[in-house]
């Protein structure tokens, strides 16, 4: 890993959250988000993860994250050390514990898939130790209202060349009469960012992070959010995973459809648009099987 030289406000800053010296700093690549993410060796021996905030939007995400592990309680966690809020201009710094030496997949590993949804579960029927006020699915309109946006404004959509207009003016009266703001509604909490590299395995344990999207809603629709990304590192099983609660697939393949073909999104990583590419196409042949429509017909659609 590259070595970060911390900057003076930084070094006291962290240092004062950790109550132990730092010898050296290396940088965490990975994430889609501009947040500096360090491995830092201590004084005494130990070594911790910290993710600093380098921007509003940053920060904001950090403290929410740092209130959810605050509140939450359970094997599938990294080991919490501590959070601490900016002051004078400073930025929010988040400590965990430093899973350098865990599994990332990919690859996948034999059973990892069936922890990960063993971990899944586990969230979702979780309490809270203490009270958080928590979104709901059911009302961001990111999940519930993309193919309502496509049907506003198809040219981002199309443009992909997924399908052609033809298929999408053959399939829009069907996707926006699901009523996701009801079906993708519930109690359960929800990780709402599974993915690969959120998270890792360290012998039988499923470990998940950034969970700064902590919200309440269906519980599948964790992992009809992570298949199509696990079925694009050949994870075999992902399509199951991914169909389970249809609705869940409705609204995770209208947020891709509606996302993929936007112009680079400000302060996430240069390749965001191509991942969320990647992922639309694998979901709209799961969905079009799973509702019984055309297969997507555009150049870009999978063979």
């Amino acid at each position: 890993m590259e070595t970060y030289a911390l900057s003076r406000l930084q070094r006291e800053r962290c240092e004062a959250l950790l109550g132990e010296s730092i010898l050296r700093a290396r940088v965490v690549r990975g994430g889609y988000t501009a947040a500096l993410r360090l491995v830092v060796d201590l004084a005494d021996n130990r070594s911790v993860f910290l993710k600093i905030a380098t921007s509003e939007l940053t920060a904001d995400w950090l403290r929410c994250e740092g209130r959810a592990y605050a509140a939450l309680e359970g094997p599938f966690l990294p080991g919490f050390i501590g959070f601490a809020e900016g002051a004078d201009e400073s930025p929010p710094v988040l400590a965990l514990e430093d899973l350098s030496d865990a599994h990332w997949p990919p690859p996948w590993q034999p059973r990892q898939v069936e922890r990960l949804a063993d971990a899944v579960e586990l969230l979702s029927r979780s309490g809270l130790s203490m009270p958080l006020a928590l979104p709901r699915v059911c009302e961001m309109a990111m999940l519930t209202r993309g193919w309502h946006e496509i049907a506003r404004n198809p040219e981002p959509f199309l443009s992909l060349e997924l399908v052609t207009p033809r298929w999408l003016m053959r399939a829009e009266p069907l996707l926006l009469s699901i009523d996701l703001e009801r079906e993708l509604d519930g109690d359960s909490l929800v990780h709402l960012d599974v993915r690969s590299d959120n998270c890792c395995f360290k012998g039988e344990r499923a470990i998940l992070v950034d969970f700064n999207w902590l919200s309440r809603g269906h519980p599948a629709v964790d992992m009809a959010c992570a298949a199509p990304s696990m079925h694009l590192e050949g994870v075999s099983a992902a399509r199951d995973l991914g169909v389970k609660h249809v609705p869940s697939l409705v609204a995770v393949a209208g947020y891709f459809a509606s996302h993929a073909g936007l112009p680079p999104a400000v302060g996430a990583r240069s390749d965001l648009r191509a991942k969320q590419l990647e992922c639309c196409r694998v979901a709209l042949e799961w969905l079009a099987t799973e509702l019984e429509l055309a297969p997507p017909d555009g150049p870009n659609a999978m063979e």
